[in-house]
């Protein structure tokens, strides 16, 4: 097919939360308004955590998978075989999709992308959202974690990065989140509405840290959904961020490297981000009165998350023992403010 645009880029806004690609990319696609942020108000509540292995402080939205479930979004999986079989160049194959609209979102080797955190070091397979591109520059627009603080950014990444990137791309030893590659489109759904019973529902099993039911027909990771017993869910998060704190005071203690991981508070920053706007969208759809206390209560709880991430940073860079213990309380606080929190938010539903 000859391509006649010189370049094109479709629409990205920014996103609400960038903890991760699969949540910040959708959200970079929908439109910013409460009509398309109705459908991560309604699923974005529950956490869960990976309490088998603690020393990755591994943590994130259980929620159906956002492309897959979300009614704004029409999507494609296309297998990486068929692909490879009638594209001669995967450049070709992404200009294409992008002049009919779609966002591709693939598996790259971060090892060739020269703005990646890991390029020239290592092969680190990661999930790229492709939006753009330029004939004349010889450029893909990009969006993942860039630069060496790794984050969420739109990037411009040459041809022959991309091309080397897919080639080398190798999932044999990792879970393969999109099974293929993701073509996506926006779709102005006409109408979604707030659901207050499945907030409630799912703050329930928050609070009870217990996981949906649901299944991976309705869009929910399938690795977590066979696997329960090696995660934490809901409040039961905190217990593994604090365990991995006790494991970053031993290797203190015991005078070994440290490298702190950063993506679990990142999760739990995000998940407070979203429930303020849950807040405000719900107090101003019903004006409840009784919303103002709430309001003022997750503030406090902000604020002393806040207080937390200082902490975090100071632990970092002075590696004191007495900081790493402060972030240990600092969660067991946040813990407490939370449960207190979700439980009179249910009251109020």
């Amino acid at each position: 097919m000859e391509i006649i645009a010189k370049n094109k880029v479709l629409k990205m806004n920014s996103p609400i939360i960038t903890s991760y690609p699969v949540h910040a990319n959708v959200l970079s696609i929908i439109d910013k308004n409460e009509k398309s942020l109705n459908w991560f108000i309604n699923h974005y509540i529950q956490l869960f955590a990976r309490s088998n292995e603690p020393e990755e402080c591994y943590v994130d939205f259980y929620a159906p998978n956002a492309w897959r479930a979300n009614p704004f979004i029409d999507y494609q999986k296309i297998d990486v075989k068929y692909v490879d079989e009638l594209w001669f160049d995967i450049k070709e194959f992404i200009i294409n999709n992008i002049n009919e609209g779609y966002y591709i979102y693939m598996y790259l080797n971060g090892y060739y992308i020269s703005n990646f955190w890991t390029h020239n070091k290592f092969d680190y397979m990661h999930d790229t959202l492709i939006f753009g591109y330029d004939l004349e520059k010889k450029i893909f627009k990009t969006a993942d974690f860039y630069g060496q603080n790794t984050k969420y950014q739109f990037n411009e990444v040459r041809f022959d990065e991309i091309k080397k990137a897919y080639k080398s791309a190798d999932l044999s030893n990792m879970v393969d989140l999109l099974e293929g590659i993701i073509l996506m489109k926006y779709n102005d759904y006409e109408k979604y509405d707030l659901d207050i019973d499945l907030i409630r529902k799912t703050l329930e099993e928050y609070l009870c840290c217990m996981p949906s039911n649901l299944s991976y027909t309705f869009g929910y990771r399938k690795d977590i959904y066979l696997n329960k017993s090696d995660f934490a869910f809901g409040l039961n998060i905190y217990d593994v961020l604090i365990e991995y704190e006790d494991i970053l005071i031993k290797r203190l203690e015991k005078k070994e490297s440290i490298t702190r991981y950063m993506r679990g508070f990142n999760v739990l920053k995000d998940h407070k981000i979203l429930m303020l706007k849950r807040l405000n969208i719900i107090n101003k759809k019903f004006k409840n009165i009784k919303f103002n206390k709430i309001i003022n209560d997750f503030h406090n709880m902000l604020n002393y998350n806040k207080i937390m991430e200082f902490n975090i940073l100071k632990s970092y860079v002075q590696m004191n023992r007495e900081d790493f213990i402060k972030v240990k309380s600092n969660l067991c606080k946040l813990k407490k403010m939370d449960e207190k929190f979700t439980e009179d938010l249910i009251n109020i539903l």
